[in-house]
This record gives structure tokens, sequence and C-alpha cells, in this order.
């Protein structure tokens, strides 16, 4: 997560780093829809098996959590980007 810190030697981060963090909130995603899809998967086996089906609220938190922060850093690679267009 230091990659998310601003440098303090700069007031603003070059396009690659806005990039960088794009990409990794991307991977991040990737890795929660993963594991959501494998949480569904227990809930369904749970469900045969007739036992109580897991919440997995912790999940669901992180995944709530985490949109702003997707948004944040995409909004401001996709501003950095075209600013000049505009």
């Amino acid at each position: 997560m230091d990659a998310f810190r601003v440098k303090e030697t700069r007031d603003v981060l070059t396009l690659d780093e806005l990039k960088e963090r794009v990409d990794t909130v991307d991977e991040l995603f990737d890795l929660l829809e993963k594991l959501s899809r494998e949480a569904k998967a227990i809930n369904v086996e749970e469900q045969l098996l007739q036992i109580d089906i897991s919440p997995f609220a912790t999940l669901a938190e992180i995944v709530e959590k985490m949109e702003p922060i997707e948004k944040l850093w995409k909004t401001a690679y996709e501003f950095e980007k075209n600013h000049l267009i505009w």
C-alpha cells in the first residue's frame, strides 16, 4: 500500500505514476471478484449440505470500501490524461 502514498517531494504524480495506481487498483478488484466468486461457490456448497450460509461480511465490506478508491484513482488518471484535450 506504500505505492498509494503521495511522495512528499512533489505536489503532483506523473501520468505514469497515476497509471500504476490504476493498474494496482484494477488488480485488487480482479482479486476481489475472484474471491467473491469463490465465496458464492462456497455458499452453494453450504446450501447443498444444508448448513448455515457463511455471510463473508468482511469481503463485502472491503469491496464497498474499495469502490470510492477505485473511482478516485481512475478519475485522477483520466483527468491528467485528458485535461489538455478538454
